[in-house]
């Protein structure tokens, strides 16, 4: 997963982030469980979507 670290918190930001191919994004400042759980969710995201396009 690609996971953009930014201090921009603002609903544009995120689409922006998508658009420009991050699996997801993490603001500053963030905590160790922050960055576990975008990773987590990254993954989790990619597995379902592997999985429904292989049908």
């Amino acid at each position: 997963p690609i996971i953009a670290l930014t201090a921009l918190a603002m609903p544009a930001d995120a689409q922006q982030i998508k658009e420009a191919g991050f699996d997801g994004y993490i603001t500053k400042p963030f905590r160790m469980r922050d960055l576990l759980r975008g990773i987590q969710d990254s993954i989790s995201q990619n597995s379902s979507d592997e999985s429904t396009s292989q049908t």
